[in-house]
């Protein structure tokens, strides 16, 4: 299993960190909604192991740290932040979600909560501004690729 633990999540190339960070958290979005189970199972085992999770967990939760941790590369981010910024940031996405999936037993939709989410995430590396731009833009649309995803609850 890879870090991205099979929920569609295209190569993005060069596109620019806030594009990435979206386009991550839309694909991460539909992978939890695909499979409630796996969706509860990977979240509780993030949040509530002292012990390290399963391999695939950590390489999951790895990956989701060091994309929000480039946004100290943005024009403009502050310099004082470190990587414990970015753990946070990540450790509070999987706090909202954990808390949406176990304790009100559903995701609420995606282009309800992935803005909120990049606003959060957006707000410390390039200010209000770029932040507010978040709960403006509109989810991408949803690739063949998601369709099957969805489908058949692994990629392709």
């Amino acid at each position: 299993m890879d870090a991205r633990l099979h929920y569609d999540s295209s190569p993005f190339g060069p596109a620019p960190w806030r594009e990435r960070l979206r386009a991550e958290l839309y694909s991460l979005h539909r992978f939890l909604a695909a499979d409630p189970r796996a969706a509860e199972l990977l979240l509780a085992e993030l949040r509530c192991t002292a012990e390290p999770g399963p391999p695939a967990a950590e390489r999951w939760a790895e990956s989701l740290f060091e994309l929000i941790d480039e946004g100290r590369e943005e024009p403009g981010a502050p310099a004082g932040l470190g990587r414990m910024t970015a753990e946070a940031l990540g450790g509070g996405i999987c706090t909202r979600l954990y808390a949406a999936v176990v304790r009100d037993g559903q995701l609420p939709p995606a282009a309800e909560v992935v803005p909120e989410l990049m606003y959060c995430v957006v707000l410390p590396y390039c200010g209000r501004d770029a932040a507010r731009e978040e709960l403006e833009i509109v989810p991408p649309p949803r690739s063949p690729t998601a369709e099957v995803a969805d489908t058949y609850g692994r990629r392709p």
